[in-house]
This record gives C-alpha cells, sequence and structure tokens, in this order.
C-alpha cells in the first residue's frame, strides 16, 4: 500500500479518536466512592480497521503480481513461437539465433517457478476478475471479497447517573 494511503489512513483514525475524545469532555465526571465508574476498555474496532487496511493492501499486491505474472507468461509463449520461427528459418543470422535461444532458455524457468500459480494462469484469455478472485482464494486463501458490514462504529454515550 503506498505511503499515502497509509498517511490517509492515520489521518482518519486520528480524527476518529479526537472525536471520540471531544465527545467525553462535556461528561460529567463520576464519583468512584459512590460505586458508579466507568472503566475504559480499548476500541477494538481500531484492530477491525487495520486488519481490512492490511488485507485492503494484501488484495491489491497479490492482485498486481497475478496479473504481471499473466502477462510475462503470455509474452513468454509469444516469444517461444517466434523463436521456434525463428530457429526454422534457414535465413536468420546464426548471431539472432543464438540470442534468441539464450533468452528462450533463460526465460524457461519461470513458469516452474511460479508452481501452481502458473498452471492455472488461463494464457492466451484475459484475466478476467472473476478469475483473479478464483486464484487468489485458492493459492493466497485471501478473500477478495471484503465484507465492511462486519465493522462496527464504536459510539459514546453518556453514563448513567447515579439517583
Amino acid at each position: 500500500m503506498s505511503n499515502k494511503h497509509l498517511e490517509e489512513q492515520k489521518l482518519l483514525i486520528e480524527n476518529f479518536n479526537s472525536w471520540i475524545n471531544e465527545g467525553k469532555c462535556g461528561e460529567e465526571e463520576i464519583d468512584e466512592t459512590a460505586g458508579h465508574y466507568m472503566e475504559a476498555e480499548p476500541i477494538e474496532e481500531e484492530e477491525d480497521l487495520n486488519e481490512i487496511v492490511f488485507t485492503s493492501g494484501a488484495i491489491y499486491a497479490v492482485g498486481r503480481f497475478l496479473t504481471s505474472l499473466h502477462k510475462l507468461l503470455g509474452a513468454y509463449n509469444e516469444f517461444t513461437k517466434v523463436t521456434d520461427e525463428m530457429m526454422q528459418d534457414s535465413e536468420t543470422p546464426a548471431a539472432i539465433k543464438q540470442i534468441a535461444a539464450d533468452v528462450k532458455q533463460a526465460g524457461s524457468d519461470i513458469a516452474p517457478a511460479s508452481g501452481e500459480v502458473a498452471q492455472d494462469l488461463p494464457l492466451g484469455q484475459k484475466l478476467t476478475n472473476k478469475a483473479l478472485k478464483y486464484l487468489v482464494k485458492k493459492h493466497f486463501n485471501i478473500d477478495m471479497d471484503i465484507d465492511v458490514s462486519k465493522l462496527k462504529i464504536p459510539s459514546v454515550s453518556a453514563p448513567e447517573k447515579p439517583e
């Protein structure tokens, strides 16, 4: 995730905490000796927000990685076809054939190094969002559909006044 997005998230959290603190400034102090007091509890929602920020960043990075790998393997497959044609052409200079063969050999490690992910990429086809979601879930166990409805916004309520 970019520094800009991280800074924006930090600013949002700081503003939210300021808002919460402003709401508490107007509250009356509770006499602890009367047996009525509130203990401050940490706000767990902030942790949920951090998890979603991390998950969003991870999803973005994994999506970009798979898209780049898809393009790279597709380009390598196209390069292999062109190289094979050049190798069979008797008019192609030997120096170019050697360079093409060396590059083809170097690129041949890409797919095996990518493991099962490379086998599941739909080469020669467009990598759709649906296919990307499937690959991310299958190989990295990350669900690209973040359900923000599970987030809870903490509320500030006035404490009950003793009678």
